[in-house]
């Protein structure tokens, strides 16, 4: 985890981890599919999900991937724009707020790669909340 940045874990019931995981669960991704959304003021301000074509059978679980292998992937068979967070923060950016007390709520991953690290403080943020237990709960790691 990059320096001053730090993630925070949330109960379910939380709503800000639910709106994450509807967005997650509209995305097209069969392996892992995750969802993101930026909160202001308790208002959610931007919101992203790692959408793609929807396939059958994952290429990353095909080839046995490691996490954070493979990725390519993503891009080349399920026409991805990026992770989650990546189109949160262009989402974000798009609007040209302030992130000023801005924090962002991940529902699908258990940590955040280092490309998403520096999207999400390219938008100023240093802080991502994900779900309690996201750890056990979603290491899918393909190569196991």
């Amino acid at each position: 985890m990059p320096p001053g940045c730090e993630i925070v874990y949330v109960k379910d019931d939380n709503p800000f981890i639910q709106a994450a995981k509807k967005v997650a669960l509209e995305s097209g991704c069969v392996k892992q599919s995750t969802g993101a959304v930026i909160v202001i003021d308790n208002q959610i301000v931007a919101q992203g999900s790692n959408a793609g074509l929807r396939v059958e059978v994952c290429p990353r679980v095909v080839e046995k991937c490691a996490t954070g292998k493979g990725y390519h992937h993503c891009k080349e068979t399920c026409k991805q724009d990026g992770h989650a967070e990546e189109q949160t923060a262009k989402d974000f950016q798009r609007k040209a707020l302030s992130s000023e007390g801005a924090e962002m709520f991940l529902w699908g991953h258990w940590w955040c790669c280092e490309p998403c690290w520096d999207w999400i403080k390219k938008i100023g943020l240093t802080k991502v909340h994900l779900l309690e237990g996201a750890t056990e709960m979603l290491d899918l790691d393909a190569s196991k």
